[in-house]
């Protein structure tokens, strides 16, 4: 009883300013403890404060042998090898559905491949169950390119958090590395995927 006498005083002396700002914090709070609300949210977020990708990140490392074997499960259920992919440029993202950057970049990925699928081959990599990911895209109305990982990252296509993003141009050459949400519709970042050959 006592413990609810003292918050009611101390909410009672304080300020309007300070009584919004308590509850603000409270909400925030059990967003922050609720998985699914913090995932949500979270995206929601990143999406505000979401960036254009910055083509100073340009690089060139050639993939190895082990890495062109890097095999994957189509969304058709057809075992492929990067090697196989190379007849066009590879966009190739390491993506997770517990990941609020991966889900905030979601539509960014979408419009991506509905503008650019005929010229370059958009891979989402997932390492969760086939199910799961279907669920998870049905109830969020996406539709994305889902490969499924069937062997462990390779050294060159690693990534240390996700998203993480390569561009792999036709000679299997790693081009731009990017991790975090971005903005992959910008004209800028278009027209250099454009460029790839």
């Amino acid at each position: 009883m006592k413990l609810k006498e003292y918050l009611k005083n101390r909410f009672k002396h304080r300020s309007k300013l300070s009584q919004v700002i308590d509850t603000l914090l409270v909400a925030l709070l059990i967003i922050m403890l609720v998985p699914s609300l913090r995932r949500d949210y979270g995206s929601y977020l990143v999406r505000v404060f979401m960036t254009t990708p910055s083509l100073s990140d340009t690089i060139e490392i050639p993939l190895t042998k082990n890495d062109l074997n890097f095999m994957m499960l189509t969304p058709e259920n057809t075992k492929v090898t990067l090697q196989e992919m190379l007849d066009k440029p590879i966009f190739f993202t390491w993506w997770a559905t517990w990941c609020h950057h991966c889900v905030a970049e979601a539509s960014q990925l979408e419009k991506l491949h509905r503008k650019m699928g005929d010229r370059i081959h958009v891979l989402i990599l997932v390492n969760e169950p086939k199910n799961h990911i279907k669920d998870f895209l049905s109830k969020k109305n996406i539709q994305l390119p889902i490969y499924f990982a069937l062997q462990g990252k390779t050294e060159t296509l690693s990534a240390k958090s996700l998203p993480t993003t390569f561009v792999i141009n036709k000679n299997g050459t790693v081009v731009y590395k990017k991790s975090g949400a971005k903005n992959w519709n910008s004209e800028k970042f278009l027209q250099f995927l454009q460029q790839i050959e």
